[in-house]
């Protein structure tokens, strides 16, 4: 199952538990925060340490705003940038989920 770490404001996640996260959930990482008062995500990472070198920049950067994390293990779809999460909605809503919606589909290239 996915890992989804909802991070509070001023909070830390610690470099072990993101690399134990990461190592655990091999099928690629992404995170999701708020920028300028819109939605940034970055996603695609498959080297922990280019997810970390991203992820603790922009949580500086940005007075460790808010952040959804998420590893990926994957049930369904390609092992890609694409499939990785979180995903946008529309312009103000994004998501990240650790299971399998059964309400959708199967599709052999997209989770």
């Amino acid at each position: 199952m996915c890992i989804v770490i909802m991070k509070k404001r001023d909070a830390k996640v610690s470099k072990k538990q993101l690399k134990e996260s990461f190592d655990n959930n091999p099928d690629g990482a992404g995170y999701l925060f708020a920028k300028d008062g819109n939605l940034t995500i970055k996603k695609g990472f498959f080297v922990f340490n280019d997810f970390y070198d991203n992820y603790s920049r922009d949580m500086a950067k940005f007075n460790n705003p808010i952040a959804i994390i998420h590893f990926r293990i994957a049930t369904h779809g390609l092992t890609n940038r694409t499939n990785c999460h979180p995903h946008m909605v529309d312009g103000d809503l994004g998501f990240a989920h650790n299971g399998i919606i059964n309400f959708v589909d199967d599709h052999k290239k997209k989770s």
